[in-house]
């Protein structure tokens, strides 16, 4: 299967799309992954694009791990590992 940059930016104006429209109260409702906000999805998508843009521009390798890193959504309180949603 073939991926062209216009299905890429397709996905991905999709999905900013569908986040813009989230209602701030959205944010902190649960998602359809167990224990998971719909803040907590939309954090993991955004710092994972971030990961990808980096390995796409040579920055990092795909084996190297990333250090920990705080979400900046707006809707986590902590780092990534903790999970809490600020209210």
């Amino acid at each position: 299967m073939s991926i062209d940059a216009s299905q890429i930016r397709t996905a991905a104006n999709a999905f900013a799309g569908a986040v813009a429209e989230l209602a701030d109260d959205e944010w902190r409702r649960p998602s359809l992954l167990p224990g998971w906000y719909r803040g907590h999805v939309v954090a993991h998508v955004a710092l994972n694009a971030e990961g990808f843009v980096e390995v796409a521009r040579g920055l990092r390798s795909v084996t190297r791990p990333s250090p920990p890193r705080r979400c900046r959504c707006g809707a986590c309180a902590s780092s990534r590992s903790t999970w809490s949603i600020s209210g």
